[in-house]
C-alpha cells in the first residue's frame, strides 16, 4: 500500500505543477477570449450603427419618392387640364374667326361711317 502512496504523491507531485501550468496558460486564453468578444461586441456595434445609417437612408429615399410621385401626378392632371384649356380655347377661337371675318367686319365698319356722315350731314340740312 505504502507503494500505492508514493506512486500517488509521485503523480500529484508532478501532475499538480502541470495541472497548475495549464490553469494559468488557459486563464491567459480566457483573457484573450474575452479580448476577442469585446471587440466582436464593437464589431457588432459599428455593424448597427452602419444599419441604422442605411435604414435611414432608405427611408429619406422613400419620401423623396413619394414626394417625386405626387409632383408627377401633379403635373399630369396640370397637363390634362391645360391641354383641355387650350382646346376650349382653340374651339372659342374658330367660333370667332367663323362667325366674324376681318372684311366682313370691315365693310360694317364702312356702312357704319357713311351711316355716320348722314346722320351728321342730314340734321344740318333740315335745319336750313
Amino acid at each position: 500500500m505504502e507503494e500505492v502512496g508514493i506512486i500517488r504523491r509521485t503523480i500529484q507531485d508532478v501532475l499538480v505543477p502541470e495541472m497548475q501550468g495549464i490553469k494559468e496558460r488557459l486563464a491567459g486564453y480566457d483573457e484573450r477570449f474575452v479580448s476577442i468578444d469585446r471587440r466582436f461586441d464593437q464589431v457588432d456595434l459599428r455593424f448597427e450603427q452602419v444599419d441604422r445609417r442605411f435604414e435611414q437612408v432608405e427611408a429619406r429615399l422613400d419620401r423623396i419618392e413619394a414626394r417625386l410621385d405626387r409632383i408627377e401626378a401633379r403635373l399630369d392632371a396640370l397637363e390634362t387640364e391645360m391641354r383641355r384649356g387650350f382646346a376650349a380655347l382653340g374651339a372659342a377661337i374658330e367660333r370667332i374667326e367663323s362667325r366674324l371675318s376681318f372684311s366682313e367686319l370691315d365693310k360694317r365698319l364702312v356702312r357704319l361711317e357713311i351711316l355716320q356722315e348722314r346722320g351728321a350731314s342730314g340734321p344740318k340740312s333740315s335745319a336750313a
